[in-house]
């Protein structure tokens, strides 16, 4: 697992030989555009639903996770763009980090903003995705997901990252599960360090060059640099 330390070995206080790194992969690859959770609290925003047949009973409960994010626009993106566009359903997360009655369509469960719960520190532009292959009543959206969603094998995030197989990422609120063992320990660490590796660099490179990218970007060279590094470890 040496592979793993060596992309992950960063606080969040990232050098400047990170940001070079992220700089040329992104030249390279040119950007782009468990446990159950508890839901019964309620956001404290309406859920907008498409016309179309999907079953209005069809929905989805959850939570977003980077420490919880409340006031995060939870949507369900069903082009692929993500971006939240007209007619796509859409929710805002609570101040536990959690949504519901979000409806069912088929796509890519998204967390774009918000707010930390812990810090109060604004999540500019963070966006966390779960990409659904099927429906499930209860999903997460996490850093860990995110990387998952943008993999060429999303099924191998567990085996690239050394996170135990019994979990499934899609639905484990890590915070939630933290007492429950060395595995949940492991897995919270991980969607630590990616987001700090993530968030702090879109919000330096963002600065920097005055943009208003969102962690799309940043994740998807992520996976594409983590998918390499296992792989040539694997040969």
């Amino acid at each position: 697992m040496m592979y793993i330390n060596r992309i992950f070995k960063i606080k969040y206080n990232c050098n400047i030989l990170i940001y070079i790194i992220f700089i040329s992969l992104l030249f390279g690859c040119g950007g782009g555009g468990g446990g159950d959770i508890a839901t019964e609290t309620t956001p404290s925003s309406d859920t907008t639903s498409s016309s179309d047949t999907t079953s209005s009973s069809m929905t989805i409960n959850g939570v977003t996770v980077d420490g919880y994010i409340m006031e995060a626009d939870i949507f369900i993106d069903e082009n692929n763009n993500f971006t939240l566009d007209s007619g796509e359903n859409k929710t805002t997360s609570n101040t536990n980090g959690k949504f519901s009655s979000l409806v069912y369509r088929p796509g890519n469960l998204i967390s774009l903003g918000g707010i930390d719960v812990d810090s109060g520190n604004r999540m500019d532009k963070l966006l966390l995705v779960n990409k659904m292959s099927e429906y499930s009543s209860t999903l997460v959206t996490t850093p860990l997901t995110s990387v998952a969603a943008l993999m060429n094998a999303p099924g191998d995030i567990n085996t690239t990252l050394g996170i135990d197989s019994s979990i499934n990422i899609g639905n484990t609120d890590p915070i939630a599960m933290l007492a429950e063992g060395d595995k949940y320990e492991y897995l919270y660490e991980k969607g630590s360090q990616v987001n700090a590796l993530v968030f702090s660099t879109q919000s330096a490179l963002n600065k920097i060059n005055s943009l208003q990218e969102t962690s799309e970007t940043y994740f998807s060279v992520l996976a594409k640099t983590i998918e390499a590094e296992y792989l040539d470890t694997e040969k």
